[in-house]
């Protein structure tokens, strides 16, 4: 192999990678290029027979990606030569012609097979331009019209196509490949006629799935570079806009085709729990810029290199410190810091709003929708009627499971935090859902009319973040939202809730804290807990004892202490502005009776799991110090509205 020219450039590592081709940024070893290419000519050994075309297509994956390559002092050689390797086909033809030893008559058609080897998957992805494509439309005349010196049949050259175009995608994926193999072949054979479709509005939805109708003036002008992986993330509005302005500097030049977005994804990308992750904070920052049109700690850079229009964000000194800080506060797993990190970004106004938590959003929101050992999933077996809501949807697994449960009936997600909302609309368009998202809160308005509204686990938080007239932790704004609920729904429909529950009395309970961790924690959580307002928090007293702190309080603190502790670490900073238990079970049914509800189910009980987590870290005691039962943590109620 060493005999190869090609083989030995790319041995010398890649200089441009791909991010969406890596699952961590740790994983990158410099020979992604050179393993690629061995994937696209292994594809095309099971191809078939060799054939005149089929050793032009091997030759073509040999060399298509050498302007990737390459040692320091021969990209300069090739930069100074003229040669184009900020788009490497082009650059990879170039490089080509300069190191092999092939015919001149099979250099020249190669080095064109080269420049287009990748062009109908780019289409795919929406990245190119029309006037990108009519090489294509050339080269197969060419080979038709034998101006290469031999003509060709027109279902050789078809053969050829599919080849090389599945070779370049199976080289990226398998199941990539095998997904869009129909739609390449419905491409090759429009060739012929140049009747490949290329409206900006099909570009922009090969971009970004799930994107509206909105199209950008003169945006069929230019190819889009890297595009996914650099703006996949963001909301449609964002996406357009970074579109907008990237068109709008290519427009002051006459000699740009090309707009490159991957310095964005260079820039945006990081390491997070050993996973390729988009960091948070740089996304908001970029966001807060799109919003206000102007900041002075971020502001859009272009640059143009080799006729490309490269586009990326630059961040203040002040700014950049104010990331590096929130990422080491992040890896350092201190939960004080969190807290610490959500005051700054709302100094800045960065934040999307106060239900945005920054951090590891996904991560919680799985946690928090883990149905696997809860009774949520049961709630699902009351639903009547064919209209369902599922407020606060979080990631949307109960929305999932009402969707694949009840295929025919109509299903909506509400939430009231934007973030949550663009969240769910990506997981729509990827997962190809028939649910619908909305943002929407029950406690300002009721929705229209339908059948079924599901509470799970959502309650406590309305009671929790809501500005009632008495501030947050105001029971008014549950009792609102339920209200509201009950409105919406029509005679007959019901009311599902799976929530957290109050302990009906009042009795001071010890809990014997174990571990240093559990300790830190309390500590925390007594400075940060604002809940339980009606309690007197001078009430709670703590010793020290050879089996570990031991903790004196009413038995709804202790309770509310117990069951955030559950969720550990990364999710206290979210948990601990939350209060659990706002309802009695006899309050519960009080409320509903006044509405004149049915109440079909109402009771309470410990989820089990809580205890496991809990064991190690704290053991409930009463007075005596005699060891007892955890306290119900939920509820779980079914009321319908009478017909």
């Amino acid at each position: 192999m060493k005999k190869e020219k090609w083989f030995t450039l790319l041995v010398e590592g890649n200089k441009e990678v791909n991010l969406e081709r890596v699952g961590s940024l740790a994983e990158i070893n410099g020979l992604e290029t050179l393993e690629y290419v061995l994937r696209t000519i292994e594809y095309l050994i099971t191809c078939g027979k060799p054939s005149s075309l089929n050793m032009m297509v091997k030759r073509t994956l040999q060399w298509s990606e050498v302007a990737k390559c390459g040692n320091e002092s021969k990209r300069s050689a090739w930069k100074e030569a003229g040669f184009n390797l900020s788009i490497h086909n082009l650059g990879s033809a170039e490089i080509y012609k300069l190191y092999s030893e092939d015919s001149d008559s099979m250099k020249n058609i190669v080095s064109d097979m080269i420049k287009i080897h990748g062009t109908i998957g780019q289409y795919l992805r929406g990245e190119i331009s029309e006037k990108s494509f009519e090489p294509v439309y050339r080269f197969y005349e060419d080979l038709l019209l034998g101006a290469y010196g031999c003509s060709y049949h027109q279902q050789d050259i078809f053969h050829m196509f599919e080849n090389l175009v599945g070779a370049v995608i199976f080289g990226v994926n398998e199941q990539l490949w095998n997904s869009v193999k129909d739609e390449v072949c419905d491409i090759i054979r429009r060739i012929p006629d140049k009747k490949v479709n290329f409206s900006v509005a099909d570009r922009f939805r090969r971009i970004k799935p799930d994107f509206g109708s909105e199209v950008i003036e003169d945006a069929d002008k230019y190819c889009f570079w890297f595009p996914h992986i650099a703006l996949e993330s963001f909301s449609d509005s964002v996406f357009l806009a970074i579109m907008k302005l990237a068109v709008k500097e290519a427009d002051k030049y006459d000699n740009v085709d090309d707009i490159n977005f991957k310095r964005i994804s260079d820039f945006l990308y990081y390491d997070y729990k050993g996973n390729k992750h988009v960091n948070i904070y740089k996304k908001r920052i970029i966001e807060s810029f799109i919003k206000t049109g102007s900041n002075r700690h971020v502001d859009i850079q272009f640059s143009i290199e080799d006729n490309v229009l490269f586009v990326n964000f630059k961040l203040s000194k002040t700014c950049e410190k104010l990331v590096e800080f929130c990422d080491e506060a992040e890896l350092s797993g201190d939960i004080s810091y969190e807290q610490a990190i959500v005051m700054l970004f709302d100094f800045f106004d960065f934040r999307h709003d106060t239900f945005d938590r920054l951090n590891n959003e996904e991560s919680y929101l799985d946690t928090m929708n883990d149905i696997s050992s809860s009774r949520k999933g049961d709630l699902i077996n009351y639903v009547k009627g064919d209209t369902l809501v599922d407020v606060g949807s979080g990631s949307g697994i109960l929305l999932n499971m009402l969707e694949e449960r009840y295929p025919n009936k109509s299903v909506f997600g509400t939430d009231v935090s934007s973030t949550v909302i663009e969240t769910l609309k990506k997981k729509k368009s990827k997962e190809n859902r028939s649910w619908e998202v909305k943002e929407h809160n029950f406690v300002d308005s009721c929705f229209s009319p339908c059948s079924t509204v599901i509470f799970s686990s959502i309650l406590h938080e309305i009671y929790s973040y809501t500005e009632g007239e008495n501030g947050h932790f105001d029971i008014e704004s549950v009792k609102k939202a339920l209200k509201n609920a009950y409105e919406s729904i029509v005679p007959g429909g019901r009311i599902l809730i799976r929530d957290g529950v109050k302990t009906p009395s009042s009795d001071t309970c010890l809990l014997l804290i174990k571990t240093p961790e559990a300790k830190d924690f309390f500590d925390n959580y007594c400075r940060d807990f604002k809940g339980l307002k009606e309690y007197d928090r001078k009430n709670i007293s703590v010793s020290e004892t050879p089996e570990g702190a031991l903790v004196s309080a009413d038995i709804n603190f202790i309770r509310e202490f117990m069951y955030t502790l559950t969720w550990g670490p990364a999710s206290y900073f979210n948990e601990v502005k939350e209060q659990f238990g706002y309802f009695t079970m006899d309050e519960f049914v009080s409320f509903f009776r006044e509405l004149g509800a049915n109440i079909l189910v109402a009771e309470s009980y410990f989820e089990k799991d809580y205890q496991v987590h809990l064991e190690p870290m704290v053991t409930l005691m009463n007075q005596n110090q005699e060891i007892i039962r955890y306290p119900d943590s939920n509820c779980f109620i079914i009321v319908e509205k009478p017909q």
